[in-house]
């Protein structure tokens, strides 16, 4: 199959996919799916994807995906580290099952800080995520309100190991128990380091758990990455 005919046929796919939302004939759950599977690529060990990214995102910019779990933002982070290695997955440990499944062990190059509701994984209420949760390095666990933990350590990544594609998951979740101007002077904070050091950070984010000031205000911040968007492209 030429290069030129899968270009067309994603191309093709994604104005489908997008016509059909539009008009309501499949929900937003269906596109995903479906993105989910343009977004895979082969395997690459050792060295960049001669292709370009599936979405184009610029050096400086922070965006964010709507959904209520972590799928297809993952998607666009991993297809992102094939083309730039050097990244970081910052997520809610209650995912830890997930990793395969999400595609993060297919990655060279990328670090993992799991996000625990306290700093004591086995007082943490995981259950049957315990023993694997206790495997993990000491220094990739941080409780999810230790925000300033969190900040640190997001931001020595960026400057000093060179992880430059950023990925976050958790954000709304932050919400309860602590004031909402406190999650967005934090968020401030990441997409201020992203931008001077020529990063790029994608957040997945449940607009629902959100009140509609809220949702304003992470719209302002983050650019939203959208099916049938222009930051859209085939490849």
């Amino acid at each position: 199959m030429s290069d030129e005919y899968t270009r067309g046929y994603r191309d093709g796919v994604m104005k489908t996919l997008d016509l059909l939302r539009r008009e309501g004939a499949i929900t937003e759950e269906d596109v995903k799916r479906c993105m989910s599977t343009l977004l895979r690529v082969r395997r690459i060990k050792g060295k960049k994807a001669k292709r370009k990214p599936a979405i184009a995102l610029r050096k400086g910019r922070s965006y964010f995906v709507n959904e209520k779990t972590p799928w297809l933002g993952v998607r666009i982070f991993t297809d992102a580290v094939r083309h730039q290695p050097g990244g970081l997955c910052v997520m809610r440990i209650k995912y830890l099952n997930q990793v395969d499944d999400l595609g993060l062990n297919d990655l060279e190059d990328v670090e993992i800080i799991w996000l625990t509701q306290s700093e004591s994984v086995s007082s943490s209420g995981m259950g049957g995520l315990l023993l694997g949760a206790k495997s993990i390095p000491k220094g990739n666990r941080v409780p999810l309100n230790d925000r300033a933990m969190i900040l640190t350590k997001i931001k020595d990544r960026i400057k000093n190991a060179d992880k430059r594609v950023i990925y976050f998951e958790g954000l709304d979740a932050m919400k309860f128990g602590a004031r909402f101007d406190d999650i967005m002077k934090f968020l401030q904070q990441i997409t201020e380091t992203v931008s001077l050091y020529k990063a790029v950070a994608i957040f997945s984010i449940d607009l629902e758990r959100l009140t509609e000031q809220e949702r304003a205000a992470i719209e302002g911040e983050l650019e939203r990455i959208e099916i049938g968007h222009q930051n859209l492209r085939s490849s």
